[in-house]
């Protein structure tokens, strides 16, 4: 666990279980032919747990990253037998030994002003993967949000994306902590995302 646990464990998958990636299948089989986009966001990151508990063994033997990828590979391949093509939140880190798939499209996230897009848009491009980011509208754990650090962001992602040849601009918005967030709020930090990105600046 994370040594600031502010969440409620578990809430990473064993990798070590087949039917780990089964369950993921039976979860595909039922809500993609409930959506018509052809693309599927299967999540991927913050996987907290990975190399404790029941992992740990996995994990060092061959190795986080290599497992990681490994069983992101089996997701992906369920995804696009499913006829979707698969998204994953992107962490800090475009896993460098090389297992990760080349055909999963990284969603480049990011939340605070002063951080940026750039290197993990370059490693991810680099490694062969199509990108996009994913800025976030900084409503989360507010009354009237963030509105500085929200369009410093904003207008952020949609410069080095444009830079780095991302593919797609993806608004994210949620209230952490009680989401206390009025609907006005969140509506003008989603029309500032469409106009930052449709701008390109």
């Amino acid at each position: 666990m994370k040594d600031n646990n502010w969440y409620l464990g578990p809430t990473t998958l064993n990798p070590s279980d087949p039917g780990s990636v089964a369950l993921v299948r039976d979860l595909f089989a039922q809500q993609f032919p409930l959506c018509s986009s052809p693309y599927a966001n299967v999540g991927g990151d913050e996987p907290w747990e990975l190399g404790i508990g029941k992992s740990t063994g996995l994990c060092r033997e061959r190795g986080r990253a290599c497992v990681f990828g490994d069983y992101m590979t089996q997701v992906v391949a369920a995804c696009e037998r499913s006829g979707k093509r698969a998204q994953y939140w992107c962490d800090p880190h475009p896993n460098d030994d090389g297992t990760l798939p080349t055909d999963l499209v990284a969603l480049v996230w990011e939340y605070d002003e002063p951080n940026g897009f750039a290197e993990r848009l370059a490693g991810h491009a680099e490694a062969g993967r199509e990108v996009w980011v994913a800025p976030g509208t900084s409503t989360w754990s507010s009354l009237t949000s963030c509105t500085w650090n929200r369009r410093a962001n904003l207008r952020r992602a949609a410069r080095e994306g444009l830079g780095h040849g991302a593919r797609g601009y993806l608004v994210t918005d949620w209230g952490d902590c009680g989401n206390r967030e009025q609907w006005p709020v969140r509506l003008f930090a989603l029309l500032e995302g469409a106009s930052a990105a449709w701008a390109r600046r």
